[in-house]
């Protein structure tokens, strides 16, 4: 594989008489030795630099100086800061971030200096100043900055009793650590209620809640069907195990060309045997790509590495990406994530995270009704062609 580095030199033409150009320098890890990979001339006028590593891993990192005047190599600049990546709108970790902020239980501290070495501790100079030295006990860590190192990168901790140091903002792990030390200038994700991904200490995790939401949500979508003049049995088994008759709403013939719209084939009905699912319709045409109408559940359509992807299973790194904007997704991971509270939880606590889910509940049903497609359907659409008229017998072939 390669790596594309873009660099930007906004105040260029001012920086020339200084400074001669770019350096680009690589290493394999965030704190390993790093070496010149390549100098780019600065150009007048230019502000973008793009440079195209040929051998580039997806796990290597890069810096980025500007050198001094002459083709001898330096004085040069301070190497430039790594800049923090915003995860993607719809993406699991914005979803995630959004749904621990409603649930009023969220951090995101950045770490101010590099924590022990044997990854038993993070420093985080946000953390100090506070009294409590068990303000976080019982919370969630996650690791989830992209500029983390490979090895750290998701990990998730519990903190323990007395784990914060409040006068230096140091948090501590001492029993189960991390699996390598925890470098400066790394997003950490603090989690009060639930855990930020699946299931753990017999605590629903976030994800779950998210996915579980998808699972109620449905999107329409059209899948193609080869027709067949010669055939009245269709297989639609392949389309994916979440694909039920009831799912099927319309079959719709497209006309080659852009001087007719769609219309609906006149006659269709999808049935189940054991394992197979089928779809009866008469006299399709050969090599015509029908549209068979379907709805489908969210968590069946998820963009994973910049690819939608059928047949899914909902969120699995923070970077998949669902249909559904996360304000809306949010509203109905909530009535799961009070539930999975109130199952946590005993007197009091029960009874007001008990209700905070029927009311999030009444809540989610209205929102779906409001923000969801509900796909119009025939009151018949009999394969025998019954109520279409006398000129259902000139489509059978």
């Amino acid at each position: 594989m390669s790596n594309t580095v873009q660099m930007s030199e906004a105040s260029v033409d001012s920086l020339i008489p200084t400074w001669t150009g770019l350096e680009l320098w690589h290493a394999t890890t965030q704190g390993g030795t790093y070496s010149l990979l390549v100098q780019i001339p600065y150009v007048a006028h230019q502000v973008v630099y793009t440079y195209v590593d040929t051998a580039g891993l997806s796990t290597d990192w890069y810096e980025v100086r500007r050198y001094g005047p002459g083709p001898t190599y330096g004085p040069y600049s301070p190497a430039w800061s790594v800049s923090v990546i915003q995860p993607a709108r719809r993406s699991f970790a914005n979803c995630r971030r959004i749904l621990a902020r409603r649930l009023q239980g969220y951090e995101l501290p950045t770490t101010s200096s590099a924590g022990a070495a044997d990854g038993s501790s993070l420093v985080a100079l946000s953390l100090a100043n506070v009294i409590d030295p068990d303000r976080y006990r019982s919370w969630w860590a996650l690791i989830s900055d992209p500029n983390a190192p490979a090895a750290l990168l998701g990990q998730v901790r519990k903190v323990g009793n007395q784990a914060l140091a409040v006068a230096s903002g140091t948090l501590s792990f001492p029993t189960v650590k991390w699996p390598a030390q925890v470098p400066s200038g790394v997003q950490i994700e603090l989690h009060k209620y639930l855990p930020p991904l699946d299931n753990q200490h017999g605590s629903t995790g976030l994800r779950e809640c998210l996915n579980a939401a998808l699972r109620e949500l449905w999107v329409p979508d059209r899948l193609l069907l080869a027709g067949s003049s010669t055939t009245a049995v269709y297989d639609l088994t392949s389309f994916g195990p979440w694909l039920e008759p009831a799912a099927v709403h319309e079959l719709w013939y497209p006309p080659s060309g852009n001087t007719m719209v769609r219309f609906q084939w006149p006659g269709f009905s999808a049935w189940r045997a054991g394992s197979a699912l089928n779809l009866d319709a008469i006299g399709l045409p050969t090599g015509q790509n029908m549209e068979v109408e379907v709805t489908r559940q969210g968590d069946t359509l998820i963009r994973s590495g910049g690819v939608w992807t059928d047949n899914s299973s909902g969120f699995v790194n923070d970077t998949d990406e669902s249909l559904f904007q996360p304000e809306f997704l949010v509203e109905i991971a909530l009535a799961h994530a009070y539930a999975a509270l109130a199952d946590t939880s005993s007197g009091t606590d029960h009874g007001e995270w008990a209700a905070k889910a029927d009311d999030q509940r009444r809540y989610s049903a209205f929102q779906k009704l409001k923000m969801l497609t509900h796909v119009e359907e025939r009151l018949s659409h009999p394969v025998t062609g019954l109520g279409f008229g006398a000129d259902w017998p000139m489509l059978i072939r």
